[in-house]
């Protein structure tokens, strides 16, 4: 990666961190839909069930089936773009901590070009007014 000043790092910093966020809400979303996907499931399995007792309304148990097979191969949809969505929330981790290092090496940097700056001009004074060093 090239150098860049410090404010240049900061507003990558900055995007990056919102890549982060959308990252995490993505990942959030995706497993919501897995929960919702295995919360139907199980209330689909239950009708079934239900059926077999006879204490449940009469309810198409091919429908129940094609409603499961849906839900799994959604489910497998589902769980492979979570997988690419972690995959991703990993890179751009690893792309922010790497920024955050560079800023703070950066800051470091300046701050101690700073107070060289400062003993330099702190001895070219005393020097220029004759005064001796301590």
């Amino acid at each position: 990666m090239a150098s860049y000043d410090l404010k240049s790092l900061g507003s990558l910093i900055a995007v990056q961190s919102l890549m982060k966020a959308r990252r995490e809400m993505a990942i959030a979303n995706l497993a919501a839909g897995l929960a919702e996907i295995m919360a139907e499931n199980g209330e689909l399995l239950a009708m079934q069930d239900r059926r077999y007792e006879g204490g449940g309304a009469f309810i198409d148990p091919a429908a129940i089936l094609a409603r499961l097979s849906a839900n799994m191969r959604r489910g497998t949809q589902l769980e492979k773009e979570l997988a690419a969505e972690r995959q991703a929330l990993l890179q751009v981790s690893r792309r922010l901590e790497l920024l955050e290092v560079r800023m703070s090496d950066g800051s470091r940097q300046r701050e101690r070009k700073a107070e060289a700056d400062l003993v330099e001009e702190l001895i070219a004074g005393k020097i220029r007014f004759g005064s001796s060093l301590p």
